[in-house]
């Protein structure tokens, strides 16, 4: 009797020991007698006491990978900093245990020369306006890359673009120098019209010298078009509309 309770007792004990319950977005990566066996999925799993073992716990959640600034040189021998982001998920755990020693490194490593290789084929110019044509181009080949991983990368973002401090003061430099040129053309423009027309805006449909006017409507006044009135009139009609805060630009 006292055998039998032994040995019962025993049996529960292996079975509750070997009995695992797999969490939502988890995979369980089985081995027997050091071989792949099977992938547990979620819910209540039992393995086979002594000769089966969880070799690899895998999530199966999409993780970002944040990777370091990394050095790469452009078609101009440009060279620069480049920090990018990667998403990615697993969809095979047997391939992610046993296909890469360290998935997530060579993952990095893979990105670093990925970008180095994209980067090489641009200049600097259009490195920095092309940041939709790169992300596409090192997700596809990081994608096709690690399928043998068991990695599926869903998506690849460039977070920063570091060129040097001297391309960047050069850059700097040439931005406020376009702007003072177009602010230059817009003074010479205005004072070339100056005292010859005045811009009035209604914002409300009204009339002015018996002329219907329009909502949202443009009208240039000439100083010396008699059909709206004598000059004194116009100038007097329009210092009314400013008056009344009637945008008008003169």
């Amino acid at each position: 009797m006292a055998f039998l309770i032994i040995l019962l007792v025993l049996i529960l004990i292996l079975f509750f020991t070997n009995v695992r319950i797999v969490p939502q977005a988890k995979a369980y990566v089985i081995e027997r007698l050091g071989k792949y066996k099977t992938t547990w999925e979620a819910g209540l799993r039992v393995k086979m006491p002594l000769i089966d073992r969880v070799a690899k716990i895998v999530s199966l959640k999409e993780q970002v990978l944040d990777f370091p600034p990394q050095p790469v040189i452009t078609k101009d021998n440009v060279v620069m900093q480049i920090d990018s982001v990667v998403f990615c998920k697993v969809f095979d755990p047997a391939l992610f245990t046993y296909g890469v020693e360290n998935p997530m490194s060579g993952l990095q490593n893979l990105s670093a020369t990925t970008l180095r290789s994209i980067i090489g084929e641009m200049e600097l110019d259009q490195t920095l306006t092309s940041r939709e044509e790169i992300n596409g181009k090192m997700q596809a080949v990081l994608d096709d890359a690690t399928d043998q991983w068991g990695i599926k990368v869903t998506r690849v973002e460039i977070k920063n673009i570091n060129p040097p401090r001297e391309i960047e003061e050069v850059m700097t430099k040439q931005m406020r120098a376009e702007r003072e040129r177009r602010q230059t053309v817009l003074e010479a423009q205005a004072d070339q019209m100056k005292g010859t027309f005045d811009l009035v805006w209604l914002p409300q449909s009204g009339n002015c010298g018996g002329t219907s006017m329009g909502y949202d409507d443009l009208y240039w006044f000439s100083n010396y078009d008699s059909s709206f009135g004598t000059e004194q009139e116009l100038r007097s009609l329009i210092q009314t509309f400013r008056d009344k805060g009637i945008g008008t630009i003169a």
